[in-house]
């Protein structure tokens, strides 16, 4: 079963498109995001596509919402698809049908914020 929550254009902005209009409290919003990586991973589990534009910040930058859970799953029990794009800047051990771990959802999701920097 597939469990979303709805969440509204006016209270909610996709963190690629939020790194463009590069706003206040940057630093603020930079830990915010990593945290919210860490909690994902502490309960032992991956994303596997884990970057900007999979990460929805609240407009008022309080609450930040992980999407597009395809990937995801524990650690150990998930691989890639066999159909991952070649053009993001995956960690060098990233592969398809290989398993997602930690380390590539923190490489990529620090690719991403570094290719749009706070």
């Amino acid at each position: 079963m597939v469990v979303m929550e709805y969440l509204a254009d006016n209270k909610y902005i996709n963190l690629y498109n939020l790194l463009k209009e590069k706003r206040d409290n940057q630093k603020y919003l930079q830990q915010k995001v990593m945290d919210a990586a860490k909690l994902l991973h502490s309960g032992d589990y991956v994303h596997g596509d884990l970057r900007a534009s999979n990460i929805m910040v609240s407009t008022d930058m309080k609450h930040i919402k992980i999407i597009d859970f395809d990937w995801s799953g524990k650690v150990d029990q998930v691989i890639y698809p066999y159909f991952i794009s070649k053009g993001l800047p995956w960690h060098s051990d990233v592969d398809c049908e290989k398993p997602i771990t930690k380390e590539h959802d923190l490489h990529l999701l620090k690719k991403s914020i570094e290719s749009n920097p706070f």
